[in-house]
């Protein structure tokens, strides 16, 4: 069973980086700033980066994903229980890239935890899963769109804007991202023979992996 685990986090990772690596140079791209290759080069590179700075930040995340308050203890120690949740997320990771249609892997991951869950022990816990998980998934577009009003306000007064600077906030949504989702993945390798370091370390590669090969459908 850790075997198949192993296997559908790494397929996760792999699939979270080919829907999830490019997106942040998509306008750079379609807008003709950055050449395709060029593109998935810089996102490697800033989702490489990301996934570093994720070993230093990400704790916090590893200990909500790997379902622990959202599903009694004794389900986190049921063998198939991540596989499952797992092999969900990465299942509906890759349809959506095949399908070339954008989707969020704390989406699926949740889904995942969810179903499985349920399946377990046919109910999850619903406080930790509106504080952790859809109180979150809720507020953070709000707070998007508030950021992205006044970043575009400053903008139009100081007529600021280059290709540099483009390129540069792209290679920071995708560093973003990384620092983000690294964490999430890894949680599922916690209580395998992959665990920690080595765990982080098999995820950024998967992770890196799935941008350069399979970014061009998203």
């Amino acid at each position: 069973m850790e075997s198949v685990l192993i296997l559908a986090a790494l397929s996760v990772a792999f699939l979270n980086g080919a829907n999830d690596n490019i997106k942040g140079f998509a306008a750079a791209w379609g807008s003709g700033l950055i050449t395709y290759r060029r593109a998935v080069a810089f996102a490697a590179l800033a989702t490489f980066a990301g996934c570093v700075v994720s070993t230093l930040t990400g704790q916090a995340l590893i200990a909500t994903f790997s379902g622990r308050g959202l599903v009694p203890t004794t389900t986190l120690g049921f063998p198939g229980f991540l596989a499952a949740a797992a092999g969900g997320a990465a299942l509906t990771l890759l349809l959506a890239t095949r399908l070339g249609l954008p989707v969020s892997t704390t989406h699926a991951l949740l889904g995942g935890l969810l179903g499985a869950g349920v399946a377990v022990d046919g109910v999850v816990r619903p406080a930790p899963l509106i504080a952790l998980f859809l109180a979150p998934l809720l507020l953070t577009p709000l707070v998007s769109v508030g950021l992205a009003f006044g970043a575009n306000r400053v903008g139009a007064l100081t007529r600021a804007g280059s290709t540099g600077l483009s390129i540069l906030s792209a290679c920071c949504i995708c560093a973003a991202r990384a620092v983000n989702d690294t964490p999430k993945v890894a949680a599922l390798l916690a209580a395998t023979s992959v665990s920690g370091a080595r765990g982080a370390a098999l995820v950024t590669v998967a992770m890196v992996a799935g941008g350069l090969l399979f970014s061009v459908r998203v």
